[in-house]
């Protein structure tokens, strides 16, 4: 993390805040194939999670969605310091199915929930 990104977050942390980061990359998994890839990890997320995941779309969709979710999860650990032995279905994301585009600038209106 950089200066200014430590600095934030010590920041936010003297202030009771919690922060966590985690940065991912959506890429093909290695050794499998995606539907083996969400197999294996199956495990990790919630059966709400896993209907947003497999409803977004596309495989590149889907694999860009699990990423999403999962630095959200790494993000959580990293928060609260729970370390790897989270279960991480102890905790549900219900993220916005809104697909951002790089370069964009997008503002959720007040009485949106």
């Amino acid at each position: 993390m950089s200066l200014i990104g430590e600095t934030l977050q010590s920041w936010l942390q003297s202030r009771g805040w919690l922060v966590g980061v985690d940065v991912t990359k959506t890429a093909m998994p290695g050794s499998s194939s995606v539907s083996e890839f969400f197999r294996i990890m199956r495990r990790q997320f919630t059966d709400h999670e896993w209907t947003t995941i497999r409803a977004s779309g596309p495989e590149w969709a889907q694999l860009d969605t699990f990423h999403r979710h999962w630095a959200l999860k790494e993000s959580f650990i990293k928060a609260t310091g729970t370390g790897l032995g989270f279960d991480l279905q102890r905790v549900e994301l219900h993220i916005s199915p809104v697909q951002m585009q790089e370069g964009q600038v997008y503002r959720r209106d007040q009485d949106a929930s």
